[in-house]
């Protein structure tokens, strides 16, 4: 679960929901595998892990107000991204730890 700045709540169980600070649902779409790890960026962009088999996960965006994809990336490592956390944002990068020996730096353009 996460919430952006204007006090829109993510979370998921399979299907990803955005819910409102006043309760109303804003969107909701099927996202299959989906970890329960979500991060939402100061654009209100929710980031979130796709397990997708076991050597393959995807990391994905989603425009918080719209529920549209954004973009992503697929990593082809074992456990790659299944991990607890959340991907980590810091000054326009994304941080993404792997249960292997990998720290993914990923830079916006």
């Amino acid at each position: 679960m996460t919430m952006d700045k204007f006090g829109s709540i993510y979370f998921v169980l399979i299907t990803l929901y955005s819910i409102s600070f006043t309760g109303k649902l804003n969107w909701k779409q099927y996202e299959g595998h989906t970890s329960n790890s979500l991060t939402c960026d100061n654009n209100g962009n929710v980031y979130y892990i796709e397990d997708r088999e076991v050597t393959a996960y995807a990391l994905k965006t989603i425009n918080g107000k719209t529920g549209s994809h954004l973009w992503e990336i697929y990593f082809k490592e074992e456990y790659t991204c299944s991990t607890p956390s959340s991907p980590a944002l810091s000054d326009g990068i994304m941080y993404l730890s792997s249960q292997g020996k990998f720290i993914y730096k990923i830079k916006g353009k």
